[in-house]
């Protein structure tokens, strides 16, 4: 097998892996960016990468 086909297979392998993950559902602060809370929240947990951030908030 070449280094090409076993790179490709090891990309499916992962694609694979995080096309059947759930989202991650996170609260924030009524004024708080969701764009920026959802970018914060995977540099901070770099386990949940490539996984959806849904951000949740309530009226104030």
């Amino acid at each position: 097998m070449s280094t090409k086909n076993r790179f490709g297979a090891r990309i499916k392998k992962l694609e694979e892996n995080t096309a059947n993950r759930k989202p991650v559902l996170i609260w924030i602060e009524p004024d708080e960016n969701a764009e920026a809370a959802a970018r914060r929240y995977l540099s901070e947990h770099p386990e949940d990468a490539g996984r959806e951030v849904l951000c949740l908030s309530w009226c104030g």
